[in-house]
């Protein structure tokens, strides 16, 4: 029987100061692109690619450093995690230039594994144990490349338009290089991925959802920013400044640790799938809010808050409905995978509302009616994932605490 975990509420304060800052550093860009992007004298979709190579790097070294945590421990590879953002951060304080920013932000997108090994540590029961193996370094580089073309191909599809003979050819190339990745991890004794974990049908489909999720979170930090700093003589926007824009996320951002926090206790009491459920469904609503009221600031705070309320529910028990379907040892690569899918779902929602933008710019800034559509896009997307996640198998509240023996394939 494994003993009591010494210092709990210490581990649990640090992990937490570790996931906010991740989570300040990963959204503390938005409010700036408008002006980044003004000040470079670029294009809506050329200063999302400050936003896309965090994404990039985030999606492919996320499932990495979970592996690594579950074979080598999750605290060394925190540990690591920590010095490569704090070097990031540096970076990016000191740059000079989007070349040097862009450097910055792929360091600290490459610390993605934080949150994986972070709920790793708090819901193993055996927090040290070690899974002996190795990486399977052909289908790591596969599932690098493979990620890297389809996330180039959506991220540039703005400028290369979604149709052209460029984007299908990377975006080909790149669903090619992830099959296979999926059949050389299916024959590797050491495989990065199990795909018959992917398989489960708890595993799959929230990270479906994580997906459609995912959609609709990033393009807020793209859409929201663009919209608040846009000048009131144009017949839309206030005109904020970007401690104004940031002002306007602030709602948000409160309104996710709140609820966030909130989770757990209604875990115990309706299981993980109905605050995911909720969540999703809040996000949506307020994606419906701003395509049709966005007129005043009231209406911004109303839909940013339910925008994080939405978030804060939907994501906290998200991991738990990954870890209530796998074992200890294959938490750090199970949550890890899902913060992927909803990397990959953030890129390809920044690229379709850029693309959506980018078309209806006029003297600089995108219409009024861009906006409209942008914002129906993602309210559509979270309603599909709503509608996913009623196919997530049902627990009852006690498994959301329940160990798992390691390796417990059963809900396959």
């Amino acid at each position: 029987m494994p003993g009591e975990r010494p210092h709990y509420q210490l581990t649990f304060a640090l992990l937490a100061a570790a996931g906010i800052t991740y989570a300040l550093l990963q959204s503390l860009v938005a409010p700036a692109l408008p002006d980044i992007q003004h000040a470079l004298h670029t294009s809506v979709d050329s200063v999302s690619w400050v936003l896309t190579a965090y994404l990039l790097s985030a999606s492919i070294a996320t499932p990495l450093i979970g592996r690594l945590g579950d074979m080598h421990g999750k605290e060394r590879l925190l540990v690591i995690v920590l010095v490569v953002l704090c070097a990031g951060t540096l970076v990016s304080a000191l740059a000079t230039s989007l070349s040097v920013m862009l450097v910055g932000r792929v360091m600290q997108g490459a610390a993605g594994g934080i949150f994986p090994l972070a709920f790793g540590i708090i819901r193993d029961e055996f927090p040290r144990e070690r899974v002996p193996g190795r990486v399977n370094v052909p289908g790591a580089l596969l599932m690098s490349a493979g990620l890297g073309a389809v996330l180039l191909a959506v991220s540039e599809a703005a400028v290369w338009h979604w149709l052209s003979a460029r984007t299908l050819i990377v975006l080909g190339a790149g669903i090619v290089l992830l099959v296979l990745w999926v059949r050389s991890e299916s024959r590797s004794d050491h495989p990065l991925v199990d795909m018959r974990m992917m398989r489960i049908r708890g595993v799959w489909t929230t990270n479906a959802v994580a997906f459609l999720l995912g959609f609709g979170m990033y393009a807020s930090f793209l859409l929201l920013p663009e919209l608040v700093e846009t000048p009131a003589d144009l017949g839309y926007g206030f005109g904020a400044s970007v401690t104004g824009a940031g002002l306007f996320l602030l709602p948000s951002t409160a309104a996710m640790l709140v609820l966030g926090a909130q989770t757990g206790r209604l875990e115990k009491r309706f299981g993980s799938k109905p605050p995911l459920l909720a969540g999703a469904l809040l996000t949506a609503l307020s994606y419906g809010l701003l395509a049709v009221a966005r007129d005043h600031r009231w209406q911004i705070y109303l839909a940013s808050l339910l925008l994080g309320a939405g978030i804060g529910l939907a994501f906290a028990s998200m991991v738990n409905l990954i870890i209530e379907n796998v074992g200890p040892a294959q938490t750090g690569i199970a949550t890890g995978m899902n913060t992927v899918t909803r990397t990959v779902g953030g890129a390809f929602g920044g690229s379709a509302t850029a693309t959506i933008l980018a078309g209806t710019v006029r003297a600089g800034y995108p219409s009024a009616h861009g906006y409209t559509v942008a914002f129906a896009l993602c309210a559509a997307a979270l309603l599909s994932g709503v509608l996913v996640g009623l196919a997530i198998p049902r627990r009852g509240p006690e498994a959301a605490f329940a160990p798992h023996e390691v390796g417990d394939l059963s809900s396959a």
